[in-house]
C-alpha cells in the first residue's frame, strides 16, 4: 500500500478525480486479455493489483509523476487501452499505472507532408475514421482497431492487416515524444529521415513501456484507396501456396492483405488489392497469368470480401463482452477454450523446414493444429493449436511444453518468438533466447535510462 501522502501528492499531480485507488478499480485497469489459461505458471503475476491508476491529461503531468516514482521507488507501468494478450500491463507489487486514457488527442494534420500528430491514448479506429474524413487512411489496421490506443500498438510494434502494403506500426512512426524513466520528457522529432545518429524513437518501438512512456506520435498517413478487388485462390497444399505468395511478394505488387491459410482440408489465399484501378487491374492480371490450373485455381472472391468485412468482428465483441471489465469477466470468456495461438518470424527459406518440425512436435504433445497462416509477410507465420483431447488432466502442460520447444525451434532456426503482439509477461523468459548477445546491451541500455528500474520492470528486461 501506498501512504496516504504519496497518494496526496499523485494527487495534486492529476487532480482528485483523475486516480483510482479501489479494488475494483484497479482490477479493471491492471489487467488485459491474457488469462491464466493461455498462461501457465503466471497466475500470481497475473493476479497482482498497483496501488493506484492515474490518469494524467499531459506529459508534463506523467513526467511529475514519474519523478514522484523515482524518489520513493515505485514501480510504474504504463496503460494505453488494455487491449494486449500478452499481459504486457501486468503491473508489480504496489506498483503505479499510468493510463494514456485521457490523452487522446489530434495535434496537427499535414496533408503535404502526409502526416498526423496525436497523442498515445488516442484509439486507432477513431484515428482512422478522422482520417477517412480528410480522404485518407490510417497504415495499420489489426483486429483490434476500434479498441487499441496508438501507444500501446507502437509500444508492441503491433501487426495488422495491412503489413503487406504499409509495414508494421512501427514502421508507421516518423517520430515519438517520450517521457523517461527519470521523468525527463524527450520532445518529438518529426524529421522524415537523417543520417545523423540512430533514430532514438526506435528505443521505444517494440520495448512495450520498459524505456519509458510514449506520449506523442508523429506517424505516416496514407491517400484513401479510390478502388478495391478481392481475389481468393485456392491450392492442393501449403507449400505451392506458399510459393506462390513468395512469387507475388517478390513482384512487389503489394496487395493489402496478404494472407495464406490452411485449415482442415483447405488452402487458400485471401488478396485485397486497393489504390488506382488500373494499377490494381494490371496486378491481377500478372496474378492470373501465373497460375495454372494444376497447382491454383480462383474461388468466389466473396470469399475474401466477406472475410474482410468481418476483421474486426472479435475485438468489436471483446469490446462489449470484457474490455473495461474485472478480471473475472475478462477471462471467463476464455474458460473452456483451450488453445494456443503462435505467431513467429522466419527467414522465409526456412518456412517451410520450421512448418514439418513443428508437426512433428504437435503430434508428439498430442495436439492437433487448427490453422497454418502467413500473415502479411513472408516472414510472418502463424499456427493455431489445440488439444485431441481437451478433457485430459495434463491437456494445459502439453500445449504449454509444445509452445516451448517451437519457440525455441524458430529461435534455433534464426526465427522470432513473436511477431505481432509483442512479449509481455507471457513469453518474456524467452527474450534471452531470441536476442542472444544483444540482451545484456539493452540491459545496460535500460540500467542508463532507468537506473532505479522502475519502468515497467519484471518484463524482457
Amino acid at each position: 500500500m501506498l501512504d496516504p501522502s504519496i497518494l496526496d501528492k499523485l494527487r495534486s499531480i492529476v487532480g482528485q478525480h483523475n486516480i483510482v485507488t479501489e479494488e475494483t478499480d484497479l482490477d479493471i485497469f491492471s489487467s488485459d486479455a491474457l488469462s491464466p489459461n493461455r498462461a501457465l505458471y503466471l497466475q500470481n503475476e497475473l493476479a497482482t493489483l498497483p496501488s493506484a491508476v492515474l490518469f494524467p491529461a499531459s506529459s508534463q503531468q506523467i513526467s511529475d509523476i514519474i519523478k514522484l516514482a523515482n524518489i520513493h521507488l515505485i514501480p510504474v507501468t504504463p496503460l494505453g487501452a488494455g487491449t494486449g494478450v500478452m499481459g504486457g500491463i501486468a503491473p508489480s507489487k504496489n506498483a503505479l499505472m499510468i493510463s494514456l486514457k485521457n490523452m487522446n488527442n489530434l495535434i496537427t494534420f499535414d496533408l503535404t507532408s502526409k502526416s498526423v500528430t496525436v497523442e498515445a491514448g488516442m484509439i486507432l479506429g477513431e484515428l482512422n475514421y478522422i482520417l477517412n474524413t480528410k480522404n485518407h487512411v490510417l497504415g495499420h489496421d489489426p483486429y483490434s482497431l476500434s479498441i487499441a490506443s496508438v501507444g500501446g500498438a507502437i509500444s508492441t510494434n503491433g501487426v495488422g492487416y495491412t503489413a503487406s502494403k504499409y509495414g508494421t506500426m512501427g514502421e508507421q512512426v516518423i517520430g515519438l515524444e517520450a517521457v523517461l524513466p527519470t521523468g525527463e520528457i524527450l520532445p518529438i522529432s518529426q524529421i522524415p529521415s537523417h543520417s545523423v545518429g540512430p533514430d532514438i524513437s526506435n528505443f521505444f518501438i517494440g520495448t512495450e513501456g520498459t524505456l519509458g512512456v510514449i506520449t506523442k506520435a508523429s506517424l505516416k498517413i496514407y491517400p484513401q484507396p479510390k478502388a478495391t478487388r478481392f481475389m481468393s485462390i485456392g491450392f492442393p497444399d501449403f507449400k505451392s501456396g506458399y510459393q506462390f505468395l513468395l512469387n507475388i511478394y517478390n513482384a512487389n505488387l503489394q496487395p493489402s492483405l496478404l494472407e495464406l491459410s490452411q485449415s482442415a482440408d483447405q488452402v487458400i489465399m485471401h488478396l485485397v488489392l486497393d489504390g488506382e484501378a488500373d494499377i490494381i487491374a494490371a496486378s491481377i492480371k500478372w496474378i492470373i497469368n501465373k497460375m495454372d490450373n494444376q497447382h491454383q485455381f480462383q474461388i468466389d472472391s466473396d470469399t475474401t470480401a466477406s472475410y474482410w468485412s468481418k476483421r474486426h468482428n472479435s475485438a468489436e465483441l471483446y469490446s462489449k463482452t470484457a474490455l473495461n471489465k474485472t478480471r473475472k469477466y475478462k477471462w471467463k470468456r476464455n474458460q473452456d477454450h483451450i488453445f494456443e495461438y503462435i505467431h513467429l518470424s522466419l527467414p522465409p527459406s526456412k518456412i517451410l523446414e520450421y512448418k514439418q518440425h513443428s508437426e512433428r512436435i504437435i503430434q508428439k504433445h498430442n495436439l492437433h493444429v487448427t490453422e497454418y497462416a502467413i500473415w502479411g509477410r513472408p516472414d510472418f507465420f502463424s499456427m493455431m493449436i489445440i488439444p485431441k483431447d481437451p478433457c485430459s488432466e495434463s491437456v494445459r502442460q502439453q500445449l504449454y511444453e509444445a509452445s516451448e520447444s517451437l519457440l525455441q525451434l524458430s529461435c534455433d532456426m534464426d526465427g522470432s518468438i513473436e511477431y505481432c503482439h509483442g512479449i509481455g509477461i507471457k513469453l518474456k523468459h524467452l527474450a534471452v533466447k531470441e536476442l542472444g548477445p544483444s540482451y545484456e546491451l539493452i540491459k545496460r541500455v535500460k540500467s542508463t535510462l532507468d537506473p532505479n528500474y522502475i519502468m515497467n520492470p519484471n518484463k524482457y528486461i
